[in-house]
Formats: C-alpha cells, sequence, structure tokens
C-alpha cells in the first residue's frame, strides 16, 4: 500500500490555411538542454475566478485511491495524463510497484506489461520532449523549445483559459520545421471564436485539420491531441477535451520529426486573449 500510494501521489503531481511542409530524415532523440527557458510567470489576471484558482489546486493535489486506480488502468488516456507528471524518481518507484503487481496478478498481466510500457516511455531520454507546467499569458513569437524530436507516436496536453476572441487565427501551441505550413502538430482559436483549430500533417494533406464546437469562456479546458498505432497496424490521430473524445482522424503517413520548434504562440498569427499551463508533449 505505501508503494501504491507513492506511485499515486507522484503521478497527480489546424476557413483554410496553406502549408508546404518540409520533413527531414529520420533523427536522434531530444536534447533536453535545447529547451528554451521560460519568461517569468506572470501574476493571475483579475478575470480569473475562484473557481479556475480552485481548480489548479485540485490540478496538482487530487489523490486517487486503489479502486479508482484499478479503473484509470483500463483507460489509457487518464492513465498517460498520471504518468506524464510523474518526475524520474516517482517513475522509477512506479515501475518497481507494477513489477511486483506482475508477479502477483493473475489476469491482469497484460494490462500491467501495458503500464510498465508506458512508464518505461517516460523514464527513456528524450521521452517527454517538452514540459512546461507553469501558467502565463499567450505572446506572439514565443519560441518555447527547438531542436526536439516527434516521434510516431505521441501525446500533446495543455490546459487552456480563454478570456475573450481575438480578430486573427489564435495560435496556442505550433510545433513547426520553420514554415507556418509546418504543422507537426498545431492548434489555434479559429478568427473571432472560442473554436479550436487543430492540424497534423497525414497522408491525405500537409494541412489535414480538424474543428471542435465552442469552448466555455472563463474556465479551465484540458486539451489533448494524440497520434496512436492501433491493434490493426494503422494510425490514428485522436482529439479530446475535456475527458471526452470528440473526433478521429486517420493518420496514413507517420514519420519521426527532427529539429522541430515550438512555439506558443507562433511568429504567424495572433496571440490569443487566453491563459495556458501543464504543456506536455511525450513520444510514446
Amino acid at each position: 500500500m505505501k508503494l501504491l500510494l507513492v506511485l499515486l501521489v507522484g503521478l497527480v503531481s489546424c476557413e483554410v490555411l496553406q502549408p508546404e511542409v518540409d520533413v527531414s530524415e529520420l533523427m536522434p532523440e531530444v536534447d533536453v538542454s535545447d529547451l528554451v527557458p521560460e519568461d517569468n510567470v506572470s501574476e493571475l489576471q483579475s478575470e480569473v475566478n475562484a473557481s479556475a484558482a480552485t481548480d489548479l489546486i485540485q490540478d496538482e493535489a487530487e489523490l486517487f485511491d486503489e479502486d479508482q486506480f484499478k479503473k484509470v488502468m483500463h483507460d489509457e488516456d487518464a492513465l498517460l495524463s498520471m504518468v506524464t507528471k510523474a518526475d524520474p524518481r516517482q517513475v522509477r518507484k512506479g515501475l518497481a510497484w507494477v513489477d511486483k503487481m506482475i508477479r502477483r496478478a493473475k489476469g491482469e498481466i497484460a494490462t500491467l506489461n501495458r503500464i510498465k510500457k508506458l512508464f518505461k516511455s517516460i523514464n527513456k531520454p528524450g521521452g517527454s520532449i517538452l514540459y512546461k507546467a507553469a501558467q502565463r499569458g499567450f505572446k506572439k513569437n514565443n519560441l518555447i523549445a527547438k531542436s526536439v524530436t516527434v516521434a510516431k507516436e505521441w501525446r500533446l496536453s495543455f490546459q487552456v483559459y480563454q478570456k475573450g476572441r481575438v480578430r486573427n487565427w489564435g495560435s496556442i501551441i505550433h510545433f513547426t520545421q520553420g514554415k507556418d505550413g509546418s504543422r507537426l502538430p498545431a492548434v489555434w482559436f479559429y478568427p473571432n471564436s472560442n473554436k479550436l483549430f487543430m492540424c497534423m500533417w497525414t497522408k491525405r494533406s500537409t494541412n489535414d485539420c480538424w474543428g471542435s464546437a465552442g469552448l466555455a469562456y472563463n474556465r479551465w479546458h484540458t486539451i489533448i491531441m494524440t497520434q496512436r498505432k492501433l491493434p490493426n497496424g494503422k494510425y490514428q490521430i485522436r482529439y479530446i477535451i475535456d475527458g471526452k473524445q470528440k473526433g478521429t482522424k486517420a493518420q496514413g503517413k507517420p514519420q519521426v520529426l527532427k529539429n522541430v520548434k515550438v512555439y506558443s504562440s507562433d511568429p504567424w498569427y495572433s496571440a490569443p486573449n487566453a491563459l495556458i499551463k501543464n504543456i506536455n508533449m511525450v513520444n510514446l
């Protein structure tokens, strides 16, 4: 039980644009020394109300009991959300705990081995390619990481709090090899809108995008975009908002991409009237 508690506490702690993508050969793992230091964290805006502040505390402090964790074990998105928040020491302890469970398990071996694989993907060098936990506002041409690798399987997540609309496309986050049209992936707010535009290069298009319904203003939303290999061997992109899958796209051209820069916001579009926190991109 002590090992379980240690694990659980540790784990909780793309209207059309016209891009051209220039993709290079396969590349090495991420060099975390290339992460660009973030500006000083801004003070909470007066528009952020008490409930949003409460959400922030709950995000960092929520605890799971054993029954809840057993449910999470079968939910890959929830499990990834927990695992990606763990530091290396916590991941090592988690691995030891899962190994112990595998030795004693009878009918959960496949699930436990999947969890173990996820732990290892986070724990290996370059596994977690970007993590910015601090809450802050947006500014144009804000480079937050450089020379990173985007693997064939990945998970991008962040939380966003929109206070109002902007006239132009509002660039939230943009992984690029140096051009506007390089979206590997990228997310915007539509112009004068609270709807998301989420893009990734696929076999169908260099600018294959999906649009969400409108998000509520003045509250935090958790946005997840994943690219995973399915049991049938094909790849799929999924769009998840506030814990619910909202859409999918086939990914017929999965690639390993190198020398990727990450902007929040990019140089080509406006900065949103919003806040962002917990930006997390993980190679799986």
